[in-house]
């Protein structure tokens, strides 16, 4: 028995054999070791014996591993970072809160070269990870995060996925890729039959994730039967990487939204493929952006396609052929496209037109050039919405007061619906008058040809007004009245016929009061 005085603090640690040693440094301790502490402050207290659980040690600081069981006892011992110093080859199982520097080196697969159990949350980077036979290099049940290379090095029959994910996983880069003769696909996000009790394809309360999500961020993406599949109860979020394969890249059973990347089939197959056949299977595949190439975007192939949903936006699909790899509406999905993606078009053939000039041959300089009137014109179809058009304009060899002009246009190959689209007809090439008009032109038409008028300004000079000779060839000037001259014309008087000189000379004061005007007759000489 233990009696304690007043203030008296008592500490009780209990060590443990740690690989046949006795281990009293704490520091060798991580926070996931337990160290049990007994504390009393009170008079007169009495504690009994107690029997203490020993302390399970832990590595706190990074531990190098150079061997497949160095890697199990790191892991094994809940390492918080592990560095793999050589290749390594074996199966590890991660139980716990880890990070993995690959160092560079190659882990070979016996069995799943990483398993993540549920709960345990693993980082591993900086290397490859190689899987054959039935194995991955990758199954997660847990929360995973890879930036590593992965290569599958088996095929046909002896194929497995690269990577199986049945919890939460994060793909940020790395290149990732298997055998195109593959019979499996390269990645699975989901089970293959979400209802079996074995948790390798189906889902098991408390072993696997009920809803398994797939984020990737970056990557190059190639290989499988398939190279992402989304099946029964995952979900699936690409918002960058590079994905190409000759078969179908993406495949959705569930939900698959895509937001950006490069998605390449180089086979006869569609793009992409969304389906479903259960409960566990809602075929919704959006698109939100990416760009895609390949002979066709989305599979109408089966029972399973004609039920699902496809949602098309912000999307670069101008390297596709065709839409839907199958040309009956049967099995084709419900497809929404926007307008805000950039579709593949339909061209027309070349439109000639011609632009004649009425200004005197630009007499006043302000005929726009051929690159202004290209900024001028727009094709516009019968309802006067403007269509994609290349324009060209020149001026004619043969006439400097002729501008030719070629143009094509060209309209989305396919509806929003996925049907392919017609060009529009009625199409016509528009200018655009306010500029012309800030020109000083005017447009009119010669036959079917536009004329753009414009009349050169007329600059007014001095010269001597004319008038009726019977009224102005008479001489008169104004002097000064102190100097008086003469000047004498003949004119006809129009009622007698006679003629007559006459000099006239008047002049006209007015008062600097405003109140008289006063003419003097200087002279008259009349002759007969």
């Amino acid at each position: 028995m233990l009696r304690l005085n007043r203030h008296v603090v008592m500490f009780f640690v209990l060590t443990d054999l740690f690989w046949g040693k006795e281990v009293c440094n704490m520091n060798m301790f991580s926070k996931k070791g337990r160290t049990v502490m007994l504390t009393a402050a009170a008079t007169g207290v009495t504690f009994g014996a107690t029997m203490f659980a020993p302390v399970i040690p832990a590595f706190a600081e990074t531990v190098t591993v150079k061997t497949a069981d160095e890697l199990k006892n790191a892991l094994n011992n809940g390492a918080d970072s592990i560095v793999v110093g050589s290749d390594i080859e074996g199966s590890f199982e991660v139980k716990s809160d880890t990070s993995i520097d690959l160092g560079g080196n190659t882990v070979n697969s016996s069995g799943h070269a990483f398993i993540v159990d549920k709960g345990a949350n693993a980082t591993i980077t900086n290397g490859t990870i190689t899987a054959g036979n039935k194995d991955a290099a990758v199954y997660n049940n847990g929360y995973t995060t890879l930036n590593v290379n992965i290569t599958r090095t088996t095929s046909g029959s002896n194929s497995y996925y690269a990577i199986l994910n049945h919890g939460e996983m994060t793909i940020n880069g790395g290149t990732i890729q298997a055998p195109e003769d593959s019979k499996s696909s390269l990645i699975e996000n989901g089970y293959y039959s979400y209802k079996s009790t074995d948790p390798n394809s189906g889902h098991v309360e408390g072993v696997n994730a009920a809803e398994p999500t797939l984020t990737i961020n970056g990557g190059n993406f190639s290989g499988g039967l398939i190279g992402i599949k989304t099946d029964e109860g995952g979900v699936t979020t690409i918002n960058d990487g590079k994905f190409i394969n000759s078969d179908v890249v993406v495949q959705n059973w569930n939900k698959t939204t895509i937001n950006g990347g490069e998605f390449e089939s180089t086979g006869p197959e569609a793009i992409l493929y969304s389906g479903l056949y259960n409960d566990k299977t809602a075929g919704e595949l959006n698109i939100e952006g990416g760009k895609f190439t390949g002979a066709s975007l989305v599979a109408a192939s089966d029972q399973y396609t004609k039920g699902a949903s496809v949602t098309l936006n912000n999307a670069d699909i101008t390297g596709v052929d065709k839409l839907f790899n199958r040309d009956t509406t049967e099995n084709k999905p419900t497809l929404d496209a926007g307008d805000n993606n950039e579709m593949p078009q339909v061209t027309s053939a070349e439109v000639h037109d011609v632009i004649n000039w009425d200004d005197k041959d630009d007499q006043d300089g302000v005929r726009p050039t051929v690159e202004q009137i290209k900024k001028m014109l727009t094709v516009k179809d019968k309802n006067g919405n403007p269509l994609n058009a290349t324009i060209d304009v020149t001026v004619d060899p043969d006439n400097p007061n002729r501008y030719l002009i070629t143009f094509v246009y060209s309209a989305d190959k396919f509806n929003s619906d996925g049907s392919p689209a017609e060009l529009p007809d009625g199409v016509e090439l528009t200018f655009d008058k306010d500029e012309l008009k800030n020109a000083g032109y005017t447009v009119g038409y010669n036959g079917n040809f536009r004329t753009f008028s414009h009349i050169p300004e007329v600059v007014e000079t001095e010269e001597t007004e004319k008038t009726d000779t019977k009224e102005t060839e008479s001489d008169v000037e104004l002097k000064k009245a102190d100097d008086v001259s003469y000047s004498t014309s003949t004119a006809v008087s129009p009622k007698t016929g006679d003629k007559s000189a006459v000099a006239l000379y008047t002049l006209i004061a007015v008062s600097a009061a405003g109140a008289c005007a006063v003419a003097w007759t200087i002279k008259r000489k009349l002759e007969k």
